[in-house]
Formats: C-alpha cells, sequence, structure tokens
C-alpha cells in the first residue's frame, strides 16, 4: 500500500504519470499497473494517479501542482504531510476548494510546506475560506515571500496545535500580520519554535523595513521559546537586537545566524534574557575594550561588571569560523563568558575547526591575566551576612548595593544596618546547591502544577456535563413522580366506584326480593278471595 510519494520531476502529458523513488513507507502490492523500469541507477515505478488512495505523506517538487491536486483531495482523510515546491495560477485554491465550491479539510494533516521553486512564484491565492483546511496543522513552513496579500487562510482554526513557524519576511508577511493580528497576545499558546527568514525582500522606496520589521518581531508570537532568524542583515549587532528582543523574557534558544556578535553585545543579550540557554551566531569578536582597563585585568572588569549572570546560560554554538575572527578572540570570549555564567559548558565551534580550537583554548588557559585571575581570586570568595540574616557572595551583595537603586536585601527586602558582615567559612564546593538540579525541580513543579490545571479545566467540564445531565434527570423524575400520583389517584377512584357498584348490586338484589315476596302475598290474598263461596 502506498502511504508516501516524493515527486522529483513531472510529465506534461495529458495521461500524466507519477515518477518516484522508493521510500522507507512505500509498499506497493496493492498498487496496480506498476512497471519496474530503471531511471539514472535508482528503481523507478509508474502508475496512474487515479489509483493512489490512503497516502500520508507527499512531496512535490514539480513546477506546476495541478496534477497532484487530484491525489491530494483523494487523500485529504489521512493526509499528514504535505510539501510543495510551487504552483501557479489559483492551483493552491484548487487543494483548498473544489469547482463546486465546496471547501476540502484535511483533518489530518500536521505538517505543510511551501517551498520556492527556481523563480516560479505563488499566484492565485485563495479567498477568505468558509471553512477550516488545516485543523491540526503542527508545522507551517514558508520559505518564499508570503504571497496571501489579504488572507490568512494558513493560520485558521490550527491555534491550539500549531507548534512549528518558519516564515519568509517579506512586505507581504508584514501587511498579513499587521491586518489580521495573527500573533496578538495569546493567540497562539502552543507555539514553540519560530524561524524567520532573510530580509532580501524589505528595501521597495515606498516602505520602510526597519520600522515594519521592528513592528513585526514585538508582534510575533510572544510566547515562542524558540526563535532562530536567518540573515538579518539589519541587526549587525546584539545592542541593535536588544531592541528587538528585549521584550521575550522567555526566549531559551535563539539563534543569530549571520551576525557575528562582540563580546560586550553577546553579554548584553545574554543579561537581557533570563531564560536563555543556548544562542547560535557566527563566531565572537572580542571587541575594544573598555576604556582604561588592560588585558590582564579583563577578566576582574568582567566580574566586576556583569558577574552573575545568564544562570541558565549553557552553550554558545558557532555556525563558522573565517579570518576576520580569530581563535585567540573566540577562546578569550568563552573563558571570559564562564567566568561570569554559572552554568556555561561550552563554546562549540564547527567540527571542521575542532583541532585547530583545542589548543587555542589551551593556550588562553595559561596566559597570565587567566591564571593569574584564579590564583588571586580563589582564597577571597567570601560569604557575607546582612542584619536580616540573609548570606549572599561578598563580592554579589557588594555588587548588588552599590547599585543606587537597590538599597534592600534581595531576599526580604530589608533596609541593611551597620556594616556588611564578611564570613570566614571554608566552602565545601561538593556540598555546593546544584542550580541546575534547582532548576530542574522548579521545572517539574511547573509541570504538575501544568498539569494540576489541565486536571482542573477536565473536572470543571465533567461538573458542567452532569449539571447539564443532572437537569433534566430531575425533569423526568418530577414527571414520574406526576405520573405515579395520577395513577395512584385513577386506582383510588377504581376501587371506589367497585366499592359502590358492589351495594348499588346489593341495594338491586334486595329491591327485587322485597317486590317477589310482596307480589307472592298478593298472588296468595287473591287464589283465597277466588277460593270462598258467593
Amino acid at each position: 500500500m502506498v502511504s508516501e510519494i516524493e515527486v522529483v520531476s513531472g510529465c506534461p502529458s495529458a495521461d500524466w504519470t507519477l515518477n518516484y523513488r522508493h521510500v522507507h513507507s512505500l509498499v506497493t502490492q496493492l498498487v496496480p499497473r506498476i512497471a519496474h523500469t530503471a531511471h539514472g541507477g535508482y528503481g523507478s515505478l509508474e502508475l496512474q494517479l487515479g489509483s493512489i488512495s490512503n497516502l500520508t505523506h507527499i512531496n512535490f517538487e514539480d513546477k506546476d501542482i495541478s496534477p497532484i491536486v487530484q491525489v491530494a483531495r483523494q487523500n485529504a482523510l489521512t493526509l499528514q504531510s504535505l510539501c510543495i515546491a510551487a504552483h501557479v495560477c489559483g492551483s493552491f485554491t484548487e487543494l483548498i476548494k473544489t469547482q463546486s465550491g465546496d471547501y476540502v479539510e484535511y483533518s489530518q494533516l500536521q505538517v505543510l510546506k511551501l517551498n520556492h521553486f527556481s523563480r516560479y512564484r505563488m499566484y492565485g491565492w485563495p479567498t477568505i475560506p468558509g471553512a477550516v483546511p488545516f485543523p491540526k496543522l503542527r508545522l507551517l513552513s514558508v520559505t518564499e515571500p508570503y504571497s496571501f496579500d489579504d488572507d490568512d487562510v494558513l493560520f485558521w482554526g490550527n491555534a491550539a496545535t500549531l507548534e512549528y513557524l518558519t516564515l519568509q519576511i517579506s512586505r507581504e508577511t508584514v501587511t498579513m500580520i499587521k491586518k489580521f493580528g495573527v500573533f496578538t497576545t495569546a493567540s497562539q499558546p502552543m507555539l514553540k519554535c519560530v524561524n524567520i527568514l532573510g530580509t532580501g525582500y524589505l528595501y521597495p522606496t515606498s516602505f520602510d523595513p526597519y520600522a515594519a520589521y521592528t513592528k513585526f518581531l514585538l508582534d510575533i508570537a510572544p510566547n515562542a521559546a524558540v526563535r532562530t532568524f536567518t540573515e538579518l542583515k539589519m541587526v549587525p549587532n546584539a545592542s541593535a537586537a536588544l531592541s528587538l528582543f528585549g521584550d521575550y523574557t522567555n526566549i531559551q534558544v535563539l539563534g543569530l545566524l549571520d551576525i557575528s556578535l562582540q563580546l560586550w553585545d553577546a553579554m548584553a543579550l545574554i543579561k537581557s534574557l533570563p531564560l536563555l540557554s543556548d544562542l547560535h551566531s557566527l563566531p565572537p569578536a572580542l571587541g575594544p575594550l573598555p576604556d582604561n582597563v588592560t588585558e590582564y585585568e579583563l577578566p576582574a572588569y568582567v566580574v566586576a561588571n556583569y558577574a552573575p549572570m545568564g544562570r541558565r546560560f549553557r552553550c554558545w554554538h558557532v555556525k563558522k569560523i573565517d579570518t576576520a575572527v580569530t581563535f585567540k578572540d573566540i577562546v578569550t570570549c568563552a573563558l571570559l563568558l564562564a567566568l561570569v555564567c554559572p552554568n556555561f559548558d561550552y563554546l562549540t565551534p564547527p567540527t571542521s575547526d575542532t583541532q585547530k580550537f583545542m589548543p587555542a583554548m589551551k593556550a588562553a588557559i595559561d596566559k597570565s591575566e587567566f591564571k593569574n585571575y584564579e590564583l588571586r581570586t580563589s582564597n577571597t570568595r567570601r560569604i557575607a551576612a546582612l542584619n536580616c540574616g540573609h548570606t549572599f557572595h561578598l563580592d554579589c551583595i557588594t555588587l548588588w548595593l552599590d547599585n543606587d537603586e537597590n538599597t534592600k536585601c534581595p531576599m526580604c527586602s530589608a533596609y541593611p544596618v551597620g556594616p556588611i558582615l564578611a564570613l570566614y567559612i571554608k566552602c565545601d564546593m561538593d556540598h555546593v546547591v546544584n542550580d541546575k538540579l534547582i532548576d530542574y525541580s522548579l521545572w517539574a513543579i511547573k509541570q504538575q502544577e501544568a498539569y494540576c490545571m489541565e486536571l482542573e479545566v477536565k473536572m470543571a467540564a465533567l461538573r458542567i456535563k452532569s449539571h447539564e445531565n443532572v437537569e433534566p434527570l430531575r425533569k423526568i423524575q418530577a414527571r414520574l413522580t406526576e405520573v405515579h400520583k395520577n395513577i395512584t389517584l385513577l386506582e383510588t377512584q377504581e376501587n371506589e366506584l367497585s366499592t359502590l357498584s358492589e351495594s348499588h348490586r346489593a341495594d338491586v338484589q334486595s329491591s327485587i326480593d322485597l317486590m317477589t315476596q310482596v307480589l307472592s302475598s298478593l298472588q296468595q290474598k287473591n287464589s283465597e278471595q277466588d277460593a270462598e263461596p258467593a
């Protein structure tokens, strides 16, 4: 039984046949009229389109999708994945709307990919449908300019299921987002990952790409935890990116795939995103040193001005390494991040550069500014206490109180009275609380809370349903009680009638007996009178 089709070329003839390669889920026993051929070193099959049913996957890379429309409609109830390279002249409309005007619902479709093929563009867009064509869509990928100018058909009715979204940013995309408010607050509660592609289509003279694109990013999917922005030519560094990403405090994975960040911009970005765990970008550059700070003083400067931060930041993934950024800068950035981000594990270079990266890391660790900094700080990590009794690292609480906005204890908001008390306590690092375990425990608690809330919602729904069923039952019971009363009344009346009938019958019988006696007396008297002599 055919369950998956991948089309790599098509035939323009009227008797169009499908040429596809063997895929892992393809079984051909039930498909009639199969002719085995050899093509390009691969075993291939040709079959009539009308014989295909119960398909779950279609990957169509031809230029014209009109031959596949019939197959897609025929398998609308079973199709789970539909990938289309490009189409023209309203072919997409034909996928969701028949010639008779009826709309086709792809009730099981979870993956829809509309990709770009050569120079072909998508034209002939559908009007706003009267039905929901993709109610269970989980992954939507539009990797070319969004041309549904006046239509958000792809987002209809799937807000409760859509989890992964890839969009090619364009003027049409911004127009659609702003017009229909697709990503207003809480409109896409399940959306986890957003991948925004290049900005090359944002440069018409009558269009302001900076303002529109910024507004677009601020509107789109505020709850998505994973975000990837490819080819962001207008965001050259993290300082510019902060204005776009600053409000999204729930971002956990961020990809700036064509941007090389300076260390200071990266630190500002990590500090503004408290849940960020993974960052993808081009290699980081150290950038110019702060005023009056030497390389020897750099570790102390970074710790004093940035530590602690990014408690969840774990890994920096480097996309590729070129000659513009040296291995020395990359390794120095990684070591400085390790000083201020307590859970930072590693910076991952591309596989091809691993052999060059590791010696550079060792050489940087042996540099005097890092080694001496460790020696200087290893014996001065003190614990301090405020008068309220809460304890902190001495450098942490000093840095906290040095800020004019922070005048209270971070734990209980009590005003400190008197000096900070330094406690000379030898800390056993083997027994220090693991932040990762705490984060995991908090995550598990949140999962349990979410599960409890889900159960409460279900219980509320059951109570409502029970109430809806109980009320009609009460009415039926009341009617039954009334019927039983009527039956009892009728039985009583029947018994009374029966009693009256019996007494009436007895009265009639006694009257008959009396009349009989009177008649007998009269007859006897007549007989006696007739017997007397005249």
